[in-house]
């Protein structure tokens, strides 16, 4: 049985397509090796930490004096707080515009505000742009380990890296071209292959079951998923006529929506293998914002990033997996 949680935890997708907001086009450089990008003060350290789930916290959110939490969200194209952080900053914001905040479940209006002062690192941001988004459902004994939301309004300026076994993070301007050493797996980043729009969304394709499907890279996911459609190989049949049955048997109310957790053995994406990721199988209901249908469609979320060292240039377009261990050929290849 998935738990209710799982069922809103596509709430990452906030798409504000009216606020037009994009990249810096940069000057071109010569490239510069990622160790040595990382020892120059244009490498802006973010304190970071990592959310029980897995999610990458930004420890070191300034908003009016106080410090927040905020995740990094690659499958928001907004970044968003939450009503009850915004509530205790006091910043009595008088004015606001109503948007659309598309999720995978739903689509909903919600507030949008100008913070004055936004810190993240040494970085600032002045009148940001920010959705507001009703606080989440948790459990009695569960705290809210995170205030809000880092989206692509402000990450598509900058190159990411992440390491959580040096428990760092670096946002590195798109203005320095920097390339990792050879041995890291490469993942191409695709644009939308269902939609031609502006949206600042990112997707890598996997090779599920021996077919490459389009994924959206969402780290603001805490479960990788996938619609039925994806899962139309031999394992997910017989798990979807069970739950058919089932269904049946409790006298077919309401609509048929089944929800399964199904354990791929292994999973490609560019040079990247990963073994034995679980991922839930259900439809989503708010796809068409992206331009899917009836097509196979994955959501790359953080249990399939799950303890990687991860650097990623959304300006040209790949992201870079560096692996637990090297082989030789990898060695010899440097």
């Amino acid at each position: 049985m998935v738990s209710s949680d799982m069922r809103q935890l596509l709430i990452s997708l906030v798409s504000v397509g009216a606020l037009g907001l994009g990249g810096c086009v940069s000057n071109p450089k010569l490239p510069v090796a990622l160790g040595e990008a990382m020892e120059k003060n244009t490498a802006i350290p973010i304190k970071m930490s990592f959310t029980e789930k897995g999610l990458i916290v930004a420890e070191d959110v300034r908003i009016n004096g106080q410090t927040l939490r905020f995740i990094l969200d690659t499958g928001a194209t907004q970044s968003a707080i939450f009503e009850s952080s915004l509530e205790q900053l006091d910043l009595n914001l008088t004015s606001h515009k109503d948007t659309m905040v598309h999720g995978m479940m739903q689509s909903k209006q919600h507030r949008l505000v100008n913070i004055p002062n936004v810190e993240i690192g040494s970085l600032q941001f002045l009148n940001k742009p920010m959705v507001i988004l009703e606080d989440r459902s948790l459990g009695s004994e569960q705290a809210k380990d995170y205030d809000g939301l880092i989206g692509m309004d402000v990450l598509s300026d900058y190159q990411i890296y992440v390491s959580p076994v040096l428990r760092e993070m670096r946002f590195i301007p798109n203005a320095s071209q920097i390339y990792v050493p050879n041995y890291w797996r490469r993942v191409e980043l695709l644009e939308n292959p269902f939609l031609a729009d502006d949206r600042d969304l990112h997707f890598i394709e996997l090779r599920v079951d021996g077919r490459l499907t389009p994924a959206l890279v969402d780290t603001g996911a805490e479960f990788n998923a996938m619609n039925w459609s994806s899962a139309s190989f031999s394992q997910a049949k017989p798990i979807r006529k069970r739950l058919r049955k089932d269904w049946e048997l409790q006298g077919a109310i309401g609509t048929f929506e089944p929800i399964a957790i199904l354990n791929m053995e292994l999973v490609r994406g560019g040079q990247r293998f990963w073994k034995d990721k679980d991922f839930i199988i259900m439809d989503f209901k708010s796809l068409d914002i992206l331009g899917v249908s009836d097509e196979p469609f994955v959501i790359a979320g953080m249990k399939l990033f799950a303890d990687e060292t991860l650097f990623i240039d959304f300006e040209r377009n790949y992201m870079a997996i560096k692996p637990a261990t090297r082989n030789v050929q990898s060695r010899l290849a440097e």
